[in-house]
């Protein structure tokens, strides 16, 4: 096995660069003008840049989680418990609470507030998938597994998600909600269901198994290759089965997607980690500062992202008429106002822990 530097700054940027597409891509999603979402070129930069950010995220992830040392059952447990809690607390805090507070300052007029409160609870967006996710593959960590295992067990979670019905006739009865509601997407509020997204969780451990054994250059030239050869043939069976003007569904084909879908996501994670390495380390050094902070504190910019993003639109009505400038703009503002409480939030982190210290 090589001796390996285990930082890699290029997935540290990348990782940052994720998060404020995410931050764009959400505030898109929930304020945009509604002809502009239904539109050929709103659902080309909905697919476009939505498959630049979750299964990237998702892959590297499961690389991280290699690298770090983390791949282990009890490390792995507390991620899943930190990160189920975290995305709870910001499925609650970013659209029941402003409900509430909107209706009690007579801003707003929502109904079923409690019934409103427990679909988002029960919502499966990125952060609470990754924390089933985890507790999913908690047993494999029991076993020293060589990496090709994990890319077969990609391509089986990918598979699996094109069989959901099938698999589903064949479990009891007992099993079949929680099942169909975890594993497959049954319910309308599954946003990421455990097949197939599991698939570029399993990818990245497969990746970060590959590089501890056969180091960075390898790795790389392996992305370099397969990514591309992924991507193309993802495309070609995408074509194949899509038509943006005839009913592709963002929900449906790409959150709950299968290979036809999958195959050109699982490039596009490669390709992009690939690209990242080329590109990101040139970047500026203020810049790279600011993405390796982002990066280092993403679950805090993620909650405050998607606060912000609730209140603003929970409070104005979800009303739909932002332009694409507009959407940009306040996507902006939005990750700037979560790159502030990041900042005060480490500060005060900082501060209470040197009180300690002192104490």
């Amino acid at each position: 096995m090589c001796a390996l530097k285990k930082y890699i700054e290029s997935i540290d940027l990348l990782k940052g660069l994720c998060l404020i597409l995410m931050v764009f891509i959400n505030f898109f999603d929930e304020i945009a003008e509604v002809s502009i979402l239904e539109s050929r070129q709103g659902i080309y930069i909905d697919f476009l840049v939505t498959s630049l950010v979750p299964n990237v995220f998702m892959t590297l992830m499961g690389f991280l989680l290699v690298l770090s040392g983390g791949y282990k059952a009890k490390k792995v447990f507390a991620k899943a418990i930190t990160i189920l809690f975290v995305g709870f607390a910001v499925n609650l805090i970013r659209v029941p609470l402003p409900e509430w507070v909107g209706n009690a300052l007579g801003m707003t007029e929502y109904g079923d507030l409690l019934g409103n409160a427990i679909y988002h609870l029960t919502m499966i967006d990125i952060y609470s998938f990754v924390g089933y996710a985890l507790l999913t593959i908690i047993p494999l960590t029991f076993f020293s597994l060589p990496y090709p295992i994990y890319f077969v067990f990609s391509g089986l979670a990918m598979l699996a998600a094109s069989f959901g019905e099938e698999i589903l006739d064949w479990l009891p009865l007992e099993f079949e909600f929680i099942f169909g509601y975890l594993f497959i997407g049954e319910e309308k509020n599954v946003y990421f269901p455990l097949f197939p997204w599991l698939s570029y969780i399993f990818l990245g451990i497969g990746l970060g198994l590959f590089y501890l054994q056969y180091g960075k250059k390898l790795l790389y030239k392996v992305l370099a290759v397969l990514g591309p050869v992924l991507l193309g043939i993802g495309y070609i069976i995408f074509k194949a089965h899509y038509d943006f003007d005839k009913g592709f569904s963002m929900l449906h084909d790409f959150y709950q997607h299968d290979y036809t879908v999958g195959i050109y996501l699982l490039g596009m994670a490669m390709l992009l980690i690939f690209l990242a390495e080329v590109f990101l380390p040139k970047l500026p050094q203020w810049l790279k500062n600011h993405l390796a902070f982002t990066s280092r504190n993403i679950m805090k910019f993620y909650f405050f992202s998607w606060v912000y993003t609730g209140w603003f639109v929970t409070l104005r009505g979800y009303n739909n008429n932002f332009s694409i400038e507009e959407c940009i703009v306040g996507a902006g503002v939005i990750y700037l106002l979560s790159y502030i409480s990041s900042i005060c939030l480490v500060k005060l982190g900082s501060y209470g822990s040197g009180e300690a210290k002192k104490g």
